[in-house]
């Protein structure tokens, strides 16, 4: 197995149907490759791993009650450099919290499958579950906000948003995107929230993209929508992310040959990374409590998919259900 010498290791169960839907279903908003699909990078994995992380003791009857309640994070913060992709990574999350496998639903004993077509969309995707690894499903009616200071910051998100619908295998399935409210299947939404419109604040939530919360006081009144949200996620069993811009960046670091090494019940694969010369990821900011010290070594038996991630950024963090 990847031990977690020379990167990270994911030595825990974690939703990677959800990891596998954002590739298959997003793609990328704009610029030369627009209309591509949206791959991953080591970083993106990495945080995603942590965030849909299951507990071993999740009860699929609470979770459908709570689903809060199967994960081992409540709340998740992203702290990175500005240009380095926030806004179109929270974009893709919040589809996959719109209308992917985002509910834990219990450990797959052999031969179940996660399909599109059984969830109302036509893409035809089909992930195949190993023994023993985390199962998902969508929300059943998914209650979203995405929030920010300014008109301007909740535009940065829903400017990827809305083209990574139009172009993509979703189109079909939401078929109208608008500018600040956005209607799902099943009665769901996604709405936006700022210091100024905070009308929506006190509605039940699913998920909340809470948007450069650095910059959230008492004075701009964001500390009180923050604690209207929580309370409102704590109600339906729903959970939160953040995204944080560093403002000051540290050096960029050499980066020599490494990759991802993906462990998927007794399927191993190699994903080479290519070198990038004269840049570097940066270091771990303020997201996970994770291991460190002496190396982590996984759980023996088929419910282990160990992702060994490389801390070089670019590299495609493919997962195994295609």
């Amino acid at each position: 197995m990847a031990t977690a010498t020379d990167g990270k290791v994911v030595a825990w169960p974690t939703l990677f149907v959800a990891i596998d839907w954002v590739e298959a279903h997003c793609v990328i908003p704009d610029g030369f490759h627009r209309g591509e699909p949206f791959e991953l990078t080591d970083e993106m994995l990495w945080f995603f791993a942590n965030h849909y992380r299951v507990r071993r003791d999740a009860d699929v009857g609470r979770s459908l009650n709570s689903p809060a309640s199967a994960f081992f994070y409540r709340r998740s913060q992203l702290v990175r450099p500005q240009k380095w992709g926030k806004g179109p990574l929270t974009a893709a999350q919040i589809l996959a919290e719109a209308v992917g496998p985002v509910v834990f639903a219990g450990y797959a004993r052999g031969g179940e499958a996660y399909r599109c077509a059984e969830h109302g969309c036509g893409c035809g995707w089909v992930y195949g579950y190993e023994p023993g690894e985390a199962m998902g499903i969508p929300w059943p009616t998914p209650l979203i906000q995405v929030t920010a200071f300014s008109e301007d910051q909740t535009g940065n998100i829903y400017d990827a948003f809305r083209p990574m619908i139009k172009l993509g295998p979703l189109a079909e399935m939401i078929p109208k995107v608008g500018e600040e409210f956005t209607r799902l299947p099943n009665g769901g939404e996604i709405v936006t929230v700022t210091s100024n419109a905070q009308s929506r604040l006190g509605q039940r939530v699913t998920f909340v993209a809470q948007d450069e919360t650095g910059i959230w006081t008492a004075e701009n009144r964001m500390v009180k929508v923050a604690e209207t949200q929580r309370r409102g996620l704590a109600g339906m069993g729903g959970r939160a992310v953040e995204t944080i811009q560093l403002c000051a960046a540290p050096p960029t670091m050499g980066t020599g040959n490494s990759g991802i090494r993906v462990l998927r019940g007794n399927l191993s694969r190699f994903l080479p990374v290519r070198e990038m010369e004269g840049k570097g990821s940066m270091p771990e900011v303020a997201v996970f409590p994770r291991p460190h010290g002496t190396p982590f070594v996984p759980e023996a038996g088929p419910s282990a998919r160990v992702a060994d991630v490389s801390p070089v950024t670019g590299a495609r963090g493919t997962g195994g259900g295609r």
